[in-house]
């Protein structure tokens, strides 16, 4: 399973990708399923294109040319917080998972926050819900700092949230 950076000219695929992982997983991430469906591919496009850059960088794992999980990484650019780095939209294809692909892609995420000079700590946040998310990333060394009630509301169901945080040395 190679681990990469995504290419630009991969954002159609990724975002085929991205609307399966929130179909597939619609507890797990901030947007739904629904509101990305209405948008055009064009439009989905303009905006990934327009946040991606030097200090927002999406990895995906990939095989044969095939996507089979991605997580993104942002820096934080205000003076106060670019010590601080956020992954955000983890997710690995029904499939493959159980195959340590989400290990590789934090392991990759967490790589690139070291890489980046200034940087002492990674965030996360995940639904408490998701027994394997919690594991993996507290097998990574992430600490659990707080919660938050009903950080999220699908289907009318009320769901936390579990905040991480990962110091770099």
């Amino acid at each position: 399973m190679n681990i990469r950076q995504l290419q630009l000219n991969e954002l159609e695929k990724y975002l085929d990708l991205r609307l399966r992982s929130l179909q597939d997983t619609p507890h797990s991430f901030g947007r739904s399923f629904e509101d990305e469906a209405q948008r055009s591919t064009e439009e989905r496009i303009l905006e990934l294109r327009s946040r991606l850059g030097e200090h927002n960088v999406i990895f995906i794992a990939e095989e044969n040319g095939e996507f089979f999980g991605s997580t993104g990484i942002l820096r934080m650019t205000g003076r106060k917080i670019q010590h601080s780095v956020i992954i955000w939209g983890v997710y690995v294809v029904p499939e493959a998972r159980g195959k340590h692909i989400g290990r590789l892609l934090m392991e990759r995420a967490v790589e690139q926050a070291r890489q980046w000079e200034g940087v002492t700590q990674v965030k996360l946040t995940v639904v408490t819900t998701n027994q394997a998310a919690l594991k993996l990333y507290e097998s990574l060394g992430f600490q659990k700092w707080g919660v938050e009630p009903q950080a999220l509301i699908v289907d009318g169901l009320p769901l936390d949230e579990a905040h991480f945080v990962l110091f770099l040395e």
